[in-house]
């Protein structure tokens, strides 16, 4: 189940589930998963993208999720 808004940054759509499952999906013709993640609790809000980073609000703590490329 989702509550959470999808957001499309650059080709990929992000999906946040309910129970805490961000599920990464190419934005294109052709179904394709590119890669899934759990946290362990639940999350009503819509993910915030700033550069390099994922901002996460769930039901107990705010996660900020850095590439460090």
């Amino acid at each position: 189940m989702f509550q959470a808004s999808p957001v499309l940054v650059g080709d990929t759509l992000y999906l946040l589930s309910t129970k805490g499952r961000m599920i990464l999906v190419r934005a294109a013709r052709t179904f394709e998963q590119i890669g899934q993640n759990e946290l362990p609790e639940s999350f009503t809000a819509s993910p915030a993208f700033a550069p390099g980073r994922i901002y996460l609000r769930g039901s107990r703590h705010l996660y900020c999720i850095e590439n460090q490329q």
